[in-house]
């Protein structure tokens, strides 16, 4: 969880350089390509970058049984992650979003709900066209066949685009 590296990753492509990804046992290290209109960043660390990089922010929330559920789909299933430290690890998980991540929830600019296999936008700033536009994007062609939405909190920044 680095800001830094997080913006001067963001900056490379904002300035048309690609970047690698980290490689990790689950996932081999890829080609982030700069020419892309879109790109979308997820995670805790995402919520601390200068907003001047967002152009649309998004959390989602999770309840802790649907968390825990979508992390030993993706944990123990895909990245090999032992049951009983996923298990002994969760409630620590837990505190980590709510002392860091529930306070903000007012700094995003849209806010859904998506424990229980349920979808409830609690939260929609954006009327705008185009802002919906990638929205509805998002939703039917990231979310949904991107691993039924695998995190618990994800936050979604688009890179600033001219449009």
């Amino acid at each position: 969880h680095n800001v830094d590296i997080l913006e001067r990753d963001i900056r490379a492509l904002h300035n048309g350089i690609d970047i690698m990804t980290i490689e990790t046992p689950w996932q081999q290290s890829e080609r982030l390509d700069a020419t892309k209109k879109v790109t979308i960043l997820e995670g805790m660390t995402t919520t601390f970058i200068d907003s001047k990089w967002v152009d649309l922010s998004i959390y989602i929330y999770t309840d802790n049984e649907t968390e825990l559920k979508r992390r030993f789909d993706r944990d123990v299933h895909v990245r090999g992650i032992d049951i009983e430290y996923l298990k002994a690890s969760q409630d620590e998980r837990r505190i980590q979003y709510e002392l860091f991540m529930h306070p903000l929830l007012e700094n995003f600019d849209i806010v859904i709900d998506h424990s229980n296999d349920l979808f409830k936008i609690l939260k929609n700033q954006y009327n705008d066209i185009m802002k919906m536009h990638y929205l509805y994007y998002l939703q039917h062609e990231v979310f949904f066949p991107y691993n039924q939405v695998i995190f618990s909190l994800v936050m979604i920044k688009i890179q600033k685009i001219n449009l």
